[in-house]
């Protein structure tokens, strides 16, 4: 496997595509530069990591970018990437974490998940995303840690998580979510970490939610929670 690291080297100006389209580089870390624009892709390449965060990147990312179909590994977080997340990029077949922590994307999370997803790690805080969690996300059997919190989500907390039973942390705090906790949810079995405060959740804390076998931290603050904390034994 062949490494290319540039990562705080000073670089400035215009990514070349060329650089992501060289045949022999599978690891390209070209972290912490002022590169300006992503580029349009019109080749296959072999690239599986890929780090092109607090690069100063504007705009949208581009539709080709789905070329990257090697891709295991990508990272485009502390930019000001603008435009709603392509539909494309959470489709890529290899793709099994996707950082796009603090840039500035809006509209909905595309309901494109498909069960042959192997996503294990998805970060999406700190931006501007709406709408309501997709119901396809039943579909992430490997999702491990997802973080959307950050944003403005809204509507109800819906049942898209019986199917990630392997679910460790799971961030959905500082939104603007709406009605009951659930109840029961499957997918929360191996929950350590479970953030939901900053929201306007109402009603009674269930005592199943608190009575989580692997639960470590449970955040519920800044809602409009009622009624009496039970926990069943």
């Amino acid at each position: 496997m062949v490494t290319l690291n540039l990562a705080r080297t000073g670089l400035s100006g215009k990514l070349k595509r060329s650089l992501l389209c060289l045949s022999s580089i599978q690891e390209l870390d070209m972290s912490y530069n002022e590169l300006g624009q992503l580029p349009e892709l019109s080749c296959n390449t072999s690239l599986r990591i890929l780090d092109l965060s607090y690069c100063q990147f504007q705009g949208e990312i581009p539709m080709s970018f789905s070329n990257l179909t090697h891709l295991t590994s990508l990272t485009l977080s502390r930019n000001s990437l603008k435009g709603s997340i392509p539909l494309s990029l959470l489709t890529l077949p290899r793709l099994t974490f996707l950082n796009l922590f603090d840039n500035e994307l809006s509209g909905r999370i595309p309901n494109t998940f498909q069960i042959s997803n192997n996503f294990q790690e998805l970060l999406l805080s700190h931006n501007k995303i709406e709408g309501e969690l997709p119901t396809s996300l039943s579909n992430l059997r490997h999702l491990i840690h997802l973080d959307v919190s950050s944003n403005s989500l809204s509507g109800k907390i819906p049942d898209v998580f019986g199917g990630t039973t392997k679910l460790q942390t799971l961030n959905i705090d500082s939104n603007k979510l709406e009605g009951p906790l659930p109840n029961k949810i499957p997918g929360f079995q191996k929950l350590t970490d479970l953030g939901l405060n900053d929201n306007m959740l109402n009603g009674t804390i269930p005592p199943s939610l608190l009575s989580l076998p692997y639960l470590v931290e449970l955040d519920l603050s800044n809602n409009r929670l009622t009624g009496h904390i039970s926990i069943s034994k």
